[in-house]
């Protein structure tokens, strides 16, 4: 059930993240050449994919949410330039545009690239934005040129923004040659976060909803898939891996080819039989089956769940454990593996 008042980039994992930070703790806000993964495993940081999203534009919903520390001179920290970018004289015009957002009052620190690393390792959450390169161009602004006759030959496709906004493939719209040319480049390019976009369009499109469901149910089911050696054996790695990647680690990232083979079903058929496929490995494997769940609110020991049964399940943001969704909801959202890691941070802090 969406928040009101929580702006709607911020998923429920940034959500739960912000909302259990103190005082001292810091969270970085990652591109996609930050190291991510290896700075969140070095001590055990939250590592929070919100892929699709510009850091610009994430940091402005944070901020109406999450206080700057007033006590500190310097709140926000940025890596600073190697020496040889210094002596190049190398810009990075989206400094200013951070310092737009917090404040120009702000002061900013300016860190070392690899004290920068160091840091970042002692941090609660670290928050990457995967953007490809393709979507940091600016997919509107063909429609801003004048053309004259000479640059239409009566080309017609399917606009980004009518599927985004009204799910709308009624019909193709009139386009330029050169706006043409660009939407046919970026067919197959996953660079539409709907999620980020138009999280209601899920709401509005039966066909989306069902396929967002069988990805987020692939999301789930890798973790399974790719660490077990039988599913290797058995060809079900094979058959994950014959999807674009995108598809089943980032199950909000559509390419427009996916919109409409959505639309068209065709997407549905191609992707429901390997989720069956993989599905079925892992109830009827043994090593995958001995990583299911037993819910910890109801300790039904005879109820192996795991976090793909969307149907049935829901998963901690915090943790990733997982429960029954009827006990969930009727514990009010407590999971016990969190109250557990909170009480013996506050054990040890009281014996510290």
């Amino acid at each position: 059930m969406p928040l009101k008042g929580i702006p709607h980039l911020i998923s429920p994992e940034l959500l739960y993240a912000l909302a259990s930070m103190g005082h001292g703790d810091e969270i970085v806000l990652a591109d996609s050449n930050f190291p991510s993964e290896s700075i969140a495993r070095a001590n055990g940081a939250r590592l929070i994919l919100c892929d699709g999203i510009p850091i610009p534009k994430l940091l402005r919903q944070i901020l109406k949410l999450f206080p700057l520390d007033q006590y500190v001179a310097e709140p926000v920290a940025l890596m600073d330039r190697v020496d040889d970018d210094k002596k190049k004289g190398l810009d990075v015009p989206i400094w200013n545009e951070y310092k737009e957002i917090v404040g120009n009052n702000v002061q900013f620190e300016m860190v070392e690239r690899f004290k920068f690393y160091e840091r970042a390792k002692k941090c609660f959450a670290v928050v990457r934005m995967y953007l490809p390169n393709i979507i940091q161009h600016n997919l509107t602004y063909y429609f801003l040129r004048k053309f004259t006759e000479i640059c239409h030959s009566d080309k017609k496709s399917y606009l980004p923004s009518y599927i985004i906004t009204k799910w709308d493939f009624s019909n193709k719209h009139s386009v330029s040659n050169f706006a043409f040319d660009y939407l046919n480049r970026i067919y197959t390019e996953a660079i539409f976060n709907i999620n980020g976009l138009n999280p209601k369009l899920f709401q509005k499109s039966n066909k989306l909803k069902l396929m967002n469901e069988l990805r987020c149910t692939l999301y789930f089911l890798r973790r399974y898939i790719l660490t077990c050696r039988f599913a290797e054996e058995n060809g079900c790695q094979q058959s994950l891996q014959t999807l674009p990647s995108y598809i089943y680690e980032h199950p909000y990232i559509y390419s427009l080819e996916d919109l409409v083979k959505t639309k068209l079903g065709e997407l549905h058929k191609v992707l429901e039989p390997i989720v069956m496929k993989l599905r079925d490995h892992v109830l009827r494997c043994s090593l995958c089956f001995a990583k299911g769940f037993i819910c910890e609110i109801c300790n039904n020991e005879k109820s192996i769940i795991f976090p793909f049964n969307l149907q049935i399940t829901s998963t901690c943001p915090g943790c990733q454990s997982c429960f029954h969704t009827q006990c969930y909801e009727n514990g009010k959202l407590n999971c016990p593996k969190c109250q557990r890691t909170k009480t013996r941070k506050l054990v040890r802090k009281n014996f510290s």
